[in-house]
């Protein structure tokens, strides 16, 4: 793949094009991580309304351990977002090239850790550790995304995108019987955006969920080289940019 081409999707010149690039990107590796997940530790970890409805349910059924395991998981979803955020603007204040390949780094790091390790780490019955780890890793990726598009895209949840899909085939259907009281028109660019990014959460989940039956953990090493990828153009920019400084 031209260098040019992988330099668009974590380049901190955003377009609709380059955000829809790796919008569609993160959806994939948001999917599989989330399917894969739940053959790993039996609990989906891309969104957390079922975390915080199931911390209710706890609550009131007097399940302390289970209740403490939510709240690990969405503390941790909580700080993969933070996390996200401190490093694009750390990033943004240095006017780095990588500002949004940083978080994409860890997250690359943090999904490498867990195709290796994974398996050691259940073993040890450590369940709660690795869901709040997916919790994270998840929480990173929304935020890099979010904050890219200026919240028009986000990856690790379909509930908004099925959404936002059916408002647009809603408009798309409405018959405009009388065009003086102004047409009603769908923004058909936007839908085909939000069905991509459905589907690619749909083929990763499927990528995901295969190679987690029949591989184990070892499913997220390619997803982590995929990041990675993504990632290593803007880098390289800046190692360059800074060995030029320290020549003079």
């Amino acid at each position: 793949m031209p260098l040019h081409y992988l330099r668009t999707y974590a380049s901190p010149q955003r377009s609709d094009i380059s955000n829809r690039r790796l919008g569609r990107s993160l959806a994939f590796v948001a999917g599989a991580v989330n399917a894969g997940g739940f053959f790993a530790v039996g609990q989906y970890t891309s969104h957390m309304s079922g975390v915080v409805s199931a911390l209710a349910d706890n609550l009131v059924l007097g399940e302390t351990a289970l209740l403490l395991a939510g709240l690990a998981s969405l503390g941790a979803f909580f700080c993969g977002a933070a996390t996200s955020a401190v490093l694009i603007n750390w990033g943004r204040r240095r006017e780095a090239h990588s500002r949004y390949a940083l978080p994409l780094l860890l997250e690359a790091a943090l999904l490498l850790a867990f195709g290796l390790l994974g398996v050691q780490v259940a073993e040890q019955g450590h369940l709660t550790a690795i869901v709040a780890l997916l919790c994270f890793v998840m929480g990173l990726q929304n935020a890099i995304i979010t904050k890219a598009s200026r919240a028009e895209i986000r990856t690790t949840h379909v509930t908004g995108l099925v959404t936002d899909i059916g408002i647009e085939l809603g408009k798309l259907c409405y018959w405009n019987r009388d065009p003086a009281a102004g047409r009603v028109t769908a923004d058909r660019q936007r839908l085909a955006l939000l069905g991509s990014l459905l589907a690619m959460f749909f083929i990763g989940g499927l990528a995901g969920a295969l190679g987690f039956k029949y591989l184990g953990f070892v499913t997220c090493v390619p997803l982590a080289l995929v990041l990675l990828l993504l990632a290593i153009v803007p880098l390289a920019d800046d190692l360059r940019a800074a060995r030029q400084a320290a020549r003079g």
